[in-house]
This record gives structure tokens, sequence and C-alpha cells, in this order.
């Protein structure tokens, strides 16, 4: 037989956000470890953010690819696009930022959102207001981002209250709840509208700008899907996206001066219509010929691990994982980890596909 591991969630991470998960996530990185050599003849990381389970087994590719309605909305922008180009006429850009920009995936603020906002703020400070965005997803710090975005009295309005009974409410709730961040005392709200969970391919016709400033993800597919569908992604330089290196509408930050300088770009210009050539490497065959291609082990290489021990390795890595320490970390980690199923889950029937 031959067992081929493809590593696409980061549980080290989430079990760090656990209580006491300090403590308990680097035995349980090295349990997986010792499980991971000792099963896998063949480990496939979908990019460098992952931890190292066994260095001689393990390869790098994203094996991973998105449904054909984004593909094909792509194909349609791009015919848009040569039939302008061919009357002589322009696509008709935007002169207003509104319905231009969003973000989607779940609301948490590993998510990145707090750098969505240090991302507003410096786009503010350099053009003189914020940008707007819809924000599609819904999680448990929905309430305090909506808040960190819109101020605390912004949030609490309603427009059936009168300016008494909305102060009255106001300060009920800054009794009662106590502010999770800095942002939430800001005096000009964000213009940022939240829209709830929705499938992202229900989207697909419409923004032209993705921006997503996570660096917690392993790989994001919903920032391949946004570029399948012929729209700009704002992303940040970093070993989960590159990946999206490779693609001319992946518009890729290491500063705030870089990003104001893409967004300002992204606003007054229409994104490139993809090469056939690209759009094939997102889809799901090309996906799998990566994974047939990243799966294989040669009979030499075979040998080699042989004969300098490598296989003797994995037989003590078994015995170890195998032992009653480790049963007790599995314990522990796993209602952890059940509960970051049941996120996924639920992201997933979404269509906020992210592989984190």
């Amino acid at each position: 037989s031959h067992v081929v591991g493809i590593i696409h969630t980061n549980y080290a991470a989430y079990l760090k956000a656990h209580p006491a998960g300090i403590f308990v996530a680097p035995f349980f990185t090295v349990m997986m470890a010792l499980a991971t050599r000792y099963h896998c003849d063949q480990i496939v990381k979908l990019s460098d953010t992952t931890q190292m389970f066994a260095k001689e087994k393990e390869t790098i590719m994203n094996v991973h690819g998105i449904r054909q309605v984004f593909l094909d909305e792509g194909f349609k922008r791009k015919k848009a696009m040569e039939t302008s180009l061919m009357d002589g006429s322009a696509m008709g850009r935007e002169t207003s930022t509104d319905e231009m920009i969003y973000f989607i995936g779940k609301l948490l603020w590993a998510k990145g959102l707090n750098v969505m906002i240090d991302l507003q703020h410096a786009f503010k400070n350099a053009i003189g207001n914020y940008f707007p965005i819809d924000i599609i997803g819904s999680g448990e710090e929905e309430d305090e981002i909506r808040r960190a975005f819109h101020g605390r009295m912004r949030s609490y309005s309603e427009t059936d209250m009168s300016k008494m009974d909305l102060v009255k409410n106001t300060m009920d709730r800054l009794l009662n709840e106590m502010p999770r961040s800095r942002f939430e005392f800001r005096k000009d709200s964000i213009p940022a509208q939240f829209l709830g969970r929705k499938d992202h391919a229900t989207l697909c016709s419409k923004y032209k700008i993705c921006v997503n400033p996570s660096v917690t993800e392993v790989l994001c597919t919903t920032t391949a899907e946004a570029i399948a569908s012929g729209k700009f992604v704002i992303i940040p330089i970093h070993p989960s996206n590159t990946f999206f290196e490779q693609f001319p509408n992946a518009l890729m930050y290491k500063t705030k001066t870089e990003f104001v300088s893409h967004l300002q770009y992204a606003i007054a210009n229409d994104p490139k219509p993809l090469t056939d050539e690209l759009s094939y490497t997102l889809t799901w065959e090309a996906a799998t010929e990566r994974c047939m291609d990243a799966a294989i082990i040669t009979r030499r290489e075979a040998r080699r691990r042989e004969r300098v021990g490598q296989t003797e390795i994995d037989r003590k890595a078994a015995e170890l994982s195998k032992g009653s320490i480790f049963d007790g970390i599995r314990s522990y980690a796993t209602p952890a980890l059940g509960e970051k199923e049941e996120m996924e889950e639920e992201a997933n029937e979404d269509g906020d596909e992210t592989l984190n």
C-alpha cells in the first residue's frame, strides 16, 4: 500500500486558542508529527505554513481545485473585455467604490480583520477617506468586529429609537458589555456593510476587488475563487499565498503603503483576463495532476529511505504515538478539534471553503 497524507489544516494554531492550549499544543504537535510519519509514505502540504512532520517525506503543492462556476464567470468577463476592445468601447470602470470591494470568510479576528482596520486607517491617511467594503460571513466574534468597524454608537443605533432611548440603550450596553478592542471607541465609522453568510458562488458577477489580509490560512480557496472569477485580489506576501504569485491579478503587498498603492491601482483599472493556461491551473483536473506528481515515490527513493534507517524511525514513531501519554493528549485535543470541524462545516455550507 502507498499512503499519501494531505495537510491542509493547522490544528496546532486552533489548539493554542483553546483553554490551556498553550501547554498542550507543543505535545500535540509532536504527536501529529509522529502519527503522520508512521502512517504516511508521502506528505503533501498545501503551503509552507504548517509544522514539519517528516522532512524527507514532505513536498509542498496546492492539490485543491475550485468549482467550475467561478471559472465560468472568469471566462464571461474575459469575453466581455474582448468584445469591448473590438468595439473600441471601455469596460466602464466604476467611478464609485460602492459595491466594488469585499471580504469573505469566517468573522474571527484570526482572519485578519484587525489588520483590515489598520489598512483602512492607512488608506484614509493617504487618500483622505476610508474605502467602502462589504464584509460577508458570520462568526462568534461578529458583534465585536462590527463594533470595531462602526464604533459602539452606530452599532447600537436603530431607526425607530428616539435620541433619548438611543443614549440609554448605548449606556446600558457600555455597562453590560466590556469593550473587546480600542477600535470600538472610534468617532468616525468605517463604511463597512456586514451582509451575513453567503455562498461565494452567488457573488461571482458582483464586485471587482477581493481584499484578504489573513495570514493564518494554509491556503485560502476563496482567494483562488476570486482570481478565477476575473477579479483583483489584494493579499499579503506570505507563504500561504505563494501559489497565487503566478496570477497577474494577485496584487501582493508587504507594507501598508504598498497596500494603498495596489488598491488605488485596482480601483482605477480593470483586471487582466486569465490565460487559458492559468485558468486550467485552478481546475480540479490540474489539481489532481499535481497531486499525482506530488504523491509519487520512486523505488530508488524507497530503497534509500530503507538504507539510511528512515523506515526504522517510522516504526519507532508508531510505538511512541500509541503510548499512554499521547492517549491523554488525544482525549484533550479531540473536543477542541471537534469544535473547529463544526466551524469548517458551517463555513462550507456558505461556500466559504477556506483551508486554514
